[in-house]
């Protein structure tokens, strides 16, 4: 009976975390879309930008020896850029990969992912609320504004980053911020998991980790030198050790080029108030009926900072200031100091140095240290997520202190019905974005092309292209460029190496290079004979049949001059 009982009292306190992290597992499945969460239908993965684009590498990945170093190598896709998985996901690709062994065919891992971060989003989002609220259904209704948080669904719909979707390493984050001891093993395994899901989260986390640091400093816990030594060696030094390890074992140690990005977004000072995600369209139905059409754009900014709270989370905000006005004896600031200023630098990087608002740039001095670290981070305006949960949590917790529990409740449940309602229009089209499923139009049509890939293992062509590049990419090239996924995807289903890709860092060097040693292979006549070779005008085309004489064949089909050796 008193196991029983033990397991009754468990579930009465874990209660609401089930229930939340079941709401999770729902409200992806509904915004996903039931059919694509099955990992064998992968038509709803067409036209989805960068999401198609880790579908189609996941397939070369599940093309190399599974015994490699680094494990996270891509060594037939952009030979020679020593690519690594560049979703940055090495606990999902290399998972699915080993799954792959056993499976034939090809399939997708994206719709059970997005599940599970909409879950997950909404289990830490209540384990996080645990920490100010009691009230287990207060911490449900809580968490629900999590999962219908702007920035969360924007992320993973319009700009399918599934990876960086993965916010729930950030609330995650808080949550052991916010716990009185130090918890080392957690710690490590949040950072270690963050590392090897996404660089960027992994920044915040490992941030908010430096934070608890500070915190426990600050309170002077560990006076005694043999006690700071003892928590160096149990907290400080497993975290690091796990957050190296999870560095090299995901391979972005192999980077052997620029490891930085072309390119330049920043967070607008208004991001977190501005609902418009296009001039047309907003996260806010009442406002987009408030604010003429003509007024919009003095609140528009780079579509890769979009983070908008939420209506009901900013008209939360003024709360927040009264409670802790109110309470400003009682607020413990050695707990609330670190957690604000190191989500405050944070929030300043991720503005950047060239600041705008309403359309006015400020630009302000910088270290290069700093500007050097932020280009490799090229895409820090992402580094504004931890303060935008933060507020989201203070925002909810704040309702919950001011009123008693039951008007508490009443008032966060209207405010729950306000959200919905009013985002209701955005949530429906970021639904109909991820879930639609994009009609493709085949480029290589000639039954030819089957032929040629049966006898060839490597599809090459003669222009490179470097999509991160500030340069424009050539006029030969453009073609190559344009259709880049289309013509990757065939070498991925005839398991061909290429020469070209998009990566998501600059490859300006390589480009150079491999121009040049594809151009001395041409105009030598000496073709490598497992090469289909793409040649980017007619002119050249003319010109290597020439050079190649009887070593070769040439063929134009469906546009593109083509020629293979013997």
């Amino acid at each position: 009976m008193g196991n029983f009982d033990r397991l009754f009292d468990w579930f009465r306190r874990s209660n609401s975390s089930v229930v939340s992290f079941g709401l999770g597992v729902f409200s992806g499945t509904i915004f996903l879309g039931p059919r694509n969460v099955l990992p064998w239908n992968l038509h709803w993965l067409a036209g989805k930008g960068d999401a198609s684009g880790d579908q189609l590498v996941f397939q070369f990945f599940r093309q190399t020896p599974f015994l490699q170093w680094p494990i996270t190598a891509v060594p037939n896709f952009a030979v020679g850029t020593n690519t690594v998985n560049p979703s940055g996901n090495t606990i999902f690709t290399v998972g699915a990969k080993f799954v792959g062994l056993f499976v034939p065919g090809q399939f997708q891992y994206f719709g059970i992912l997005i599940v599970l971060w909409f879950a997950l989003q909404a289990l830490f989002a209540e384990r996080l609320l645990s920490r100010f609220i009691s009230d287990g259904t207060f911490r449900v209704i809580g968490a629900t504004f999590f999962v219908i948080a702007p920035a969360f669904l924007y992320r993973l719909s319009a700009m399918g980053h599934f990876h960086v979707g993965a916010h729930w390493l950030i609330l995650a984050a808080l949550y052991l911020y916010f716990d009185k001891s130090a918890r080392t093993k957690s710690w490590a395994l949040l950072i270690a998991t963050a590392i090897a899901i996404n660089l960027y989260i992994a920044v915040l986390v490992i941030t908010i980790f430096v934070a608890s640091i500070v915190k426990i400093g600050i309170r002077n816990e560990f006076s005694s030198l043999g006690l700071r030594l003892k928590f160096c060696f149990k907290v400080i030094i497993p975290s690091a050790m796990a957050a190296i390890g999870s560095f090299l074992v995901s391979g972005f140690a192999s980077y052997k080029e620029s490891s930085t990005g072309a390119g330049f977004y920043r967070l607008n000072l208004l991001a977190y108030f501005n609902p418009g995600y296009s001039p047309t369209d907003s996260f806010s139905n009442l406002i987009y009926h408030i604010v003429p059409v003509s007024q919009r754009i003095m609140f528009s900014e780079e579509w890769e900072g979009y983070q908008y709270l939420g209506t009901s989370v900013i008209i939360s905000l003024p709360l927040v200031v009264i409670y802790c006005w109110k309470h400003r004896v009682e607020i413990q600031k050695s707990l609330w100091l670190p957690i604000l200023c190191s989500l405050g630098v944070l929030f300043l990087i991720a503005l950047s140095n060239r600041v705008t608002f309403a359309h006015i740039e400020i630009h302000y001095w910088w270290p290069d240290a700093l500007l050097r670290f932020r280009q490799i981070f090229r895409g820090a305006s992402r580094f504004g997520f931890a303060l935008y949960y933060l507020l989201t949590v203070m925002s909810i917790a704040a309702v919950s202190r001011i009123f008693s529990k039951k008007y508490a409740t009443i008032v966060l449940g209207g405010l729950l019905v306000l959200a919905v309602a009013d985002q209701a229009p955005a949530i429906l089209d970021m639904h109909k974005s991820i879930s639609a499923t994009a009609s493709s139009q085949a480029i290589l049509i000639d039954d030819k092309w089957n032929l040629l890939a049966n006898d060839h293992s490597r599809l090459v062509i003669d222009r490179n292209f470097d999509f991160q590049s500030e340069r424009q990419v050539s006029a030969d090239a453009l073609s190559f460029a344009n259709h880049w996924l289309e013509l990757a995807q065939f070498a991925a289903d005839h398991h061909m190496s290429t020469n070209f890709g998009y990566l998501p860092r600059s490859i300006e060097a390589f480009v150079k290079a491999e121009d040049a040693r594809v151009a001395q292979e041409l105009t030598s006549g000496k073709l490598d004979p497992e090469a289909i070779y793409l040649v980017s005008n007619r002119a050249d085309w003319i010109m290597y049949q020439k050079q190649m004489g009887s070593s070769g064949n040439a063929y134009e089909l469906d546009g593109f001059f083509v020629l293979v050796g013997n």
